[in-house]
C-alpha cells in the first residue's frame, strides 16, 4: 500500500484560516454581547418583539448562521454587531492570513538566497587560499611575480565584492509629503501613468529606473538584480559590480595557475612527454581534490567571462543597460529595429567607457556626470544635430 501523498502547504493555510473562520463566526454568536447603548430582546417589550419569537435572550450558534447573526431584526444590535463582523469577515481574514504568510515566506526565501549566494561568491577565493597554505606552494613560487599580485588581487576583489554588496545601488527615495505632492502633480496633469508612476513606491520613476521586485524598491539606473552579491546592480556601484566580475575572473585565473603548479612540483608527469590523455589520468590520481577544484575553476572561469564580455557589449558598444536591452520596445526614447537598438545614451564606445567608470587620468579627460536619480525627462535637439540631451 503506497503512502498517502502529502498535504500541499497553501491546502494547510485555507485548512487553518477556514479553523480561523469558524472561531470567528463562533465570536460573533456567543461572545458578542450589546454593548450599554444596545438593547437586548429581554428588554424590548412585548409590542417591540417580533411576533411568533421562540426566546428573548441571543439564539445560539445552532439556530444561526454567521451572517444572520448580524442581519437581525433589530436595528440597534444590528448596528452593534456590524463593526464586529466587518472586523473578522472570512474573506477579509482569509485574504490577510495568506498574504501575511506569503510575505514571510518570501522573505525568508530572500534572505536564505543572500547568504547562499555569498557563500557561493567567495567559494573560489577560500579554495585558492586552502590550495596555497596547505600545499604549501609558497617555496617553489616567486615571490614578486605571483605572491604580490595575487595579495593584490585579492584585496581589490575584496573591496569591490563589499561594496557591491553594502553600497547603496541607487535607491530612489521620497518623504511622504513628497509622495503626496507628487501624486497631485501627475494627476492634476493627468500624467498618472504606470510606465512613469511606481504604484508601490508612490513615487515617479526617473529615466531609465525600474522597480526591483526582490528588493522591493525603486533603483535609478536599474540593471538587474544579482543573487551573487544580493543587492541591486545600478548606478550607484555598477562600477563596483565590474571590478568585482574583473577581479573574480583574475582569482580564477590565478587558481588553475596555482593547480598546473602543484601538478608541475608535486606529480610525477608532463604533458609534452605522456601526451594528453595520460597526463589526464596521472594528475587526476595524483591529486583528486586538485582536479576537482580545477574543474571547478574551469566552469566559473567560463560563466564569469561570458557574464564580464555581455556586460562590456551593452557598456562601451549600445550604452545601454541589462534591463533596457531585454525590455527596449517598453522604452519610448530607444528605436528597436529587428537587427539592432538605438540608445539616446550611446556616445561612442570611448566615450561610453570614461563616462562609465568616470575616467580623469589626471584632469586629462572629463567623464560626464549624471544623477539618475533626479533625470526624468529627455529632450531630443534637432537643430544642433548633437542627439539626445539631458534636462
Amino acid at each position: 500500500m503506497s503512502p498517502p501523498s502529502p498535504v500541499p502547504f497553501f491546502y494547510r493555510v485555507d485548512k487553518f484560516t477556514l479553523q480561523m473562520e469558524r472561531r470567528s463566526h463562533s465570536y460573533i454568536n456567543h461572545r458578542l454581547r450589546p454593548s450599554p447603548g444596545c438593547r437586548s430582546r429581554s428588554t424590548l417589550s412585548p409590542s417591540q418583539t417580533s411576533k411568533g419569537s421562540l426566546s428573548t435572550s441571543l439564539r445560539p450558534p445552532s439556530d444561526i448562521s454567521p451572517r444572520s447573526a448580524v442581519m437581525t431584526t433589530s436595528p440597534l444590535r444590528k448596528r452593534c454587531s456590524s463593526f464586529v463582523y466587518t472586523i473578522t469577515s472570512p474573506s477579509r481574514f482569509r485574504r490577510n492570513n495568506v498574504d501575511t504568510l506569503r510575505g514571510i515566506n518570501r522573505s525568508v526565501l530572500s534572505s536564505g538566497l543572500k547568504v547562499v549566494s555569498i557563500i557561493l561568491s567567495v567559494n573560489d577565493i577560500c579554495e585558492l587560499f586552502l590550495s596555497a597554505i596547505f600545499l604549501n606552494l609558497a617555496a617553489h613560487l616567486p615571490f614578486a611575480t605571483v605572491h604580490v599580485p595575487f595579495l593584490i588581487n585579492t584585496l581589490a576583489l575584496f573591496y569591490n565584492f563589499g561594496k557591491s554588496w553594502k553600497s547603496d545601488p541607487g535607491i530612489i527615495k521620497a518623504s511622504e509629503e513628497q509622495k503626496k505632492k507628487t501624486i497631485v502633480e501627475l494627476a492634476e496633469t493627468g500624467s498618472l501613468d504606470l510606465s512613469i508612476f511606481c504604484s508601490t513606491c508612490l513615487i515617479r520613476k526617473p529615466i531609465r529606473s525600474k522597480h526591483c521586485a526582490v528588493c522591493n524598491r525603486c533603483i535609478a539606473k536599474f540593471d538587474h538584480h544579482c543573487p551573487w552579491v544580493g543587492n541591486c546592480v545600478g548606478s550607484g556601484n555598477h562600477r563596483y559590480f565590474m571590478g568585482y566580475l574583473f577581479f573574480l575572473l583574475c582569482m580564477i585565473c590565478w587558481m588553475m595557475y596555482g593547480c598546473i603548479s602543484y601538478w608541475r612540483i608535486h606529480c610525477a608527469t608532463s604533458y609534452a612527454k605522456d601526451g594528453f590523455w595520460l597526463y589526464l589520468t596521472q594528475i587526476a590520481s595524483c591529486s583528486p581534490w586538485m582536479f576537482w577544484m580545477f574543474l571547478n575553476s574551469v566552469f566559473h572561469f567560463m560563466w564569469v567571462a561570458v557574464l564580464i564580455m555581455c556586460q562590456l557589449y551593452q557598456i562601451a558598444a549600445l550604452g545601454i543597460t541589462t534591463n533596457e536591452r531585454m525590455n527596449a520596445r517598453r522604452y519610448k526614447h530607444f528605436k528597436v529595429t529587428a537587427t539592432s537598438i538605438e540608445s539616446p545614451f550611446n556616445h561612442g564606445c570611448f566615450r561610453n567607457l570614461i563616462d562609465f567608470f568616470e575616467i580623469r587620468c589626471c584632469g586629462l579627460m572629463r567623464p560626464v556626470a549624471v544623477d539618475w536619480t533626479t533625470q526624468y525627462t529627455i529632450e531630443y535637439d534637432q537643430t544642433s544635430g548633437s542627439g539626445y540631451q539631458l534636462v
